[in-house]
């Protein structure tokens, strides 16, 4: 691993400093994302609001009920 680094470095001079900060910089910053939406359906500030859709979902499909039996019931 270091002779591959000292060997890079020695390729790009300097700027091999900034590239290989950018790289890590970028592996880290998706590693974090990552972690963050590992787990999208709990209670963390940053997570999906499942409750909220479910409850939603149950209100929708309980007023597609309500309207076809109104329908069903008018047209009899």
């Amino acid at each position: 691993m270091c002779s591959g680094f000292a060997f890079f470095i020695s390729l790009t001079h300097y700027y091999g400093f900034d590239l290989a900060e950018q790289i890590f910089s970028s592996v880290t910053t998706n590693e974090e994302i990552g972690n963050q939406i590992e787990n999208p359906f709990s209670n963390g500030a940053n997570d999906l609001p499942i409750d909220e859709i479910c409850n939603t979902l149950v209100k929708n499909i309980e007023d597609i009920i309500k309207s076809e039996s109104a329908t069903i019931s008018a047209s009899v």
